[in-house]
């Protein structure tokens, strides 16, 4: 059982890395820039383009920074109203990055940051539980048929 402790903690760290280094890195989250729009994040109206239930329950819209337009797609989020409620022309909360304005979010950026970092959090024990459990279990069976061999 010791051995099993020690293979979770191991993966424990390996996926921590996985998650916090690598997965921000590759785009597979945005947590970085979710947590610039949370701290930076500038305040616009921006309006729906499409309506996209299939597409990850997301909108697509566009909003205007310095004279340009820029476009976003993004599951709403509150102060905006659910996706079932979005028509298209409708106005929207949007943020944006102040230098990057092209990088956006449909609502207000703290509550998505928080939602971000709870699954970047939470993701390493999950993963490393289940896979120190089919370890464990497999290595058990392994064992007894070879012990029965």
């Amino acid at each position: 059982m010791r051995k099993a402790a020690f293979v979770w903690l191991v993966c424990c760290a390996a996926f921590a890395v996985l998650f916090w280094l690598v997965l921000p890195l590759t785009g597979i989250s945005r947590w970085r820039d979710y947590r610039r729009l949370a701290a930076h994040g500038v305040r616009s109206e921006a309006s729906v383009t499409a309506i996209l239930p299939k597409d990850h329950a997301t909108a697509r819209y566009h909003y205007q920074v310095a004279g340009r337009t820029h476009e976003g797609q993004f599951q709403p989020w509150p102060p905006n109203p659910p996706l079932e409620e979005l028509r298209l022309g409708q106005a929207v909360a949007v943020y944006y990055d102040p230098l990057r304005p092209d990088v956006s979010v449909l609502g207000e950026p703290g509550p998505i940051l928080r939602n971000e970092t709870e699954g970047l959090a939470i993701g390493p024990f999950v993963f490393s539980t289940v896979y120190t459990l089919c370890w464990f279990f497999g290595s058990r069976r392994r064992a007894r048929r070879d012990g029965s061999a």
